[in-house]
Formats: C-alpha cells, sequence, structure tokens
C-alpha cells in the first residue's frame, strides 16, 4: 500500500496493517494510532513502514522479510502467508513444487517499472527444486500459474446486500 503524507485514521491504518501482514490479528491500536498521526520508518504487526521513493511523496506499506511465513506445498487455492493463494496451475504434475517468498531471487528479475526491491522480495513465487520456475506478479513463468492477493483481513470489507 502507498499511503499520502499526512496523517491518517488509526483504524484505517490498523486496517491496512492487517491486510499488508495478512495477520490474523491488528496490532494494537495505541501503536497505530502514534504512527498514524505521524508516519515514519518503522515496522509495526509485520509490516515495513519506509518512504514511497519512486512511488511518490508518501509511505510504502509492505510486508516484513522476517515476518513472512515459510514456503507451502502449491496446490490449487493454497494460501501462503495469510495473504496469497494459487488459483491456476499448468495441466501437468507438479511434485515438490513450493509457493513461497521470492526473496533474494528478486534482484534477478529487478526492472525500472517493476514493484520496488522491499516489495518485490516478498511476492510469491513458486519453486522447483530451489529454482524459482513462476513469479506471477511480475509475469515471469508459465501464465497458466495464477496467485490472487487474498488475504483473511482485507482492508475493505466483502460487499454486502440488505435482506
Amino acid at each position: 500500500a502507498v499511503l499520502s503524507p499526512g496523517a491518517i485514521d488509526p483504524e484505517a491504518l490498523a486496517a491496512l496493517l492487517l491486510t499488508v501482514a495478512g495477520a490474523p490479528h491488528a496490532p494494537p491500536l495505541d501503536r497505530a494510532a502514534a504512527l498514524a498521526r505521524a508516519l515514519a520508518p518503522a515496522t509495526i504487526g509485520g509490516v515495513r513502514i519506509a518512504p514511497a521513493g519512486r512511488l511518490g511523496s508518501g509511505w510504502l506499506l509492505a510486508r516484513e522479510r522476517r515476518a513472512l511465513m515459510a514456503a507451502v506445498p502449491a496446490c490449487r487455492n493454497a494460501m501462503w502467508d495469510g495473504r496469497f493463494r494459487l488459483t491456476g496451475l499448468p495441466p501437468k504434475p507438479h511434485p515438490g513444487l513450493l509457493l513461497g517468498a521470492l526473496g533474494p531471487d528478486a534482484a534477478r528479475f529487478r526492472t525500472r517499472t517493476g514493484p520496488p526491491a522491499l516489495v518485490a522480495q516478498t511476492l510469491p513465487c513458486l519453486r522447483r527444486d530451489g529454482e524459482v520456475i513462476a513469479v506471477p506478479h511480475l509475469g515471469v513463468g508459465d501464465s497458466r500459474w495464477r496467485v490472487i492477493f487474498d488475504p483473511r483481513n482485507p482492508a475493505a470489507g466483502a460487499p454486502f446486500s440488505f435482506g
């Protein structure tokens, strides 16, 4: 997430932190409130807050690398890091395939228009025998590998209607 400069509502910031972290619970509201009054570089609840850099004059909220979950076996609907779901698979068998963080391999896929390194390192990738075979969010690998951002606690609630 990229935030504009200036203050933000503490509850809105807590909701964004919860979504970006993929966490089951928001960080303490008093800590979020202190940051909301004056955003500054910090880590909170599995999220790193840093200047947005080339993305603008605001702040970047990105998943904290050291808080990432371990890779999981890649199968349809596999959920990784409380944020990403594997929804598309090529038809051939894929034993030993793992869904996890791109990590330091992000440098191999860096482009001028791609996400900042802080974000790219935390993107999901598919690995077989330790080798990156797909990074769907960067368009790397078979296009049938699809991973969607599906956080367990989205910042905006699900649509609803009155009965």
